[in-house]
């Protein structure tokens, strides 16, 4: 569950199609409380030349350039087990604004499995396995309400923003890190 396996279909000489890459892939990010996030597919434009490698990001990004595309997907730990950790750690969460965080991206997710909460700042969503969400730009943060790990694929489009728009970064309320 914590791989992922890709398989890259691309256009050949003579412009037939062919399965050029099978792989798996390890996620990239692994946080201390259990949130895995493994980034699939990167490139800096679209569409992507016949052929054509995946370009690489130099510091994993949650904020890609506009006409850029990143495929990902993330496994979420149940909160309950996230707010046991932070008190493990000395934190405190809340989960009206845990990981809440910007991307100037428009993102197309779906949940695989698990249920999921998409807080806003006005607003909470829940989603279940198989659900879909399109988001715009927007703060947000995500939740996981089951009691198992749950997990969720993004395809996130760097989008023009408005140059009021505030980018707030996702910062790892325990270990600090920012993403």
């Amino acid at each position: 569950m914590y791989n992922s396996r890709l398989v890259i279909v691309d256009n050949i000489g003579n412009n037939t199609s062919s399965i050029v890459e099978d792989k798996n892939i390890n996620p990239i990010i692994e946080l201390p409380d259990g949130h895995k996030i493994t980034q699939l597919w990167y490139n800096e434009k679209t569409p992507n030349e016949p052929n054509g490698e995946q370009d690489k990001l130099e510091q994993f990004n949650f904020n890609i350039k506009p006409g850029a595309v990143q495929f990902i997907k993330t496994i979420f730990p149940p909160f309950s087990e996230i707010e046991v950790f932070a008190k493990e750690n000395s934190c405190t969460i809340d989960a009206n604004t845990y990981g809440l965080h910007s991307t100037t991206t428009i993102d197309f997710a779906v949940v695989v499995k698990g249920q999921m909460q998409l807080t806003t700042e006005n607003g909470i969503v829940k989603l279940n396995e198989g659900d879909c969400l399109v988001q715009k730009a927007t703060v947000h943060g995500w939740i996981n309400i089951s009691s198992e790990p749950a997990v969720m694929v993004f395809v996130m489009l760097g989008a023009h923003v408005p140059k009021s728009f505030k980018i707030k970064s996702f910062q790892d309320p325990i270990s600090g890190r920012e993403l």
